[in-house]
């Protein structure tokens, strides 16, 4: 009976380093899979590697226009395409001018803790249709709106100015 026991102590190891090697071919595989990945997202840029995105993620300005209502909401909204510029977002600013603005994508809730004005926030949908209209948020709040794609902040008053409410259609075109 001691013998087998010795016998099956000594088949357990020669099983254990043929898995494990398996393991680490597969893990490696995977690793390798993801730095090229990475390098892919690094040279194209994030729009190149998102199913959803269009070619005006590369750009840093773009005009923002309302074609149920023809008329522009924003000449100059900057996009906020990177981690970094949607961190940042509005915060560091001191004002928001009348034609200025941010589009924040992809995006669903935002927040104006440490800002410094108001702002008007548009939720749109992927095919740039506002679900969503917050007028003059207040420095301090939060704004949700789950079946949203994306979000656009203006200068405060600037929808109602326009007239834009939800169900208006929009159009992002770059800045030349």
């Amino acid at each position: 009976m001691s013998h087998q026991a010795d016998s099956s102590r000594t088949t357990s190891p020669r099983v254990a380093p043929t898995v494990c090697s398996q393991a680490a071919d597969a893990a490696s595989r995977l690793r390798s899979v993801a730095r090229a990945d990475r390098r892919k997202r690094l040279s194209y840029g994030w729009a190149a590697t998102k199913r959803h995105a269009r070619c005006y993620m590369l750009f840093e300005m773009v005009r923002v226009r309302n074609l149920s209502r023809n008329c522009i909401l924003g000449e100059a909204v900057e996009v906020a395409d990177t981690s970094r510029k949607r961190r940042a977002g509005l915060l560091k600013r001191e004002s928001l001018g009348p034609g200025e603005g941010l589009w924040i994508a992809p995006c669903e809730a935002i927040h104006s803790i440490g800002m410094k004005f108001a702002i008007d926030v548009l939720f749109l949908s992927r095919d740039k249709r506002v679900l969503k209209v917050r007028q003059e948020m207040v420095p301090g709040r939060l704004a949700v709106c789950l079946r949203a794609h994306g979000v656009l902040e203006l200068a405060a008053g600037r929808a109602a100015a326009t007239g834009t409410v939800v169900g208006d259609q929009l159009q992002f075109e770059k800045v030349v």
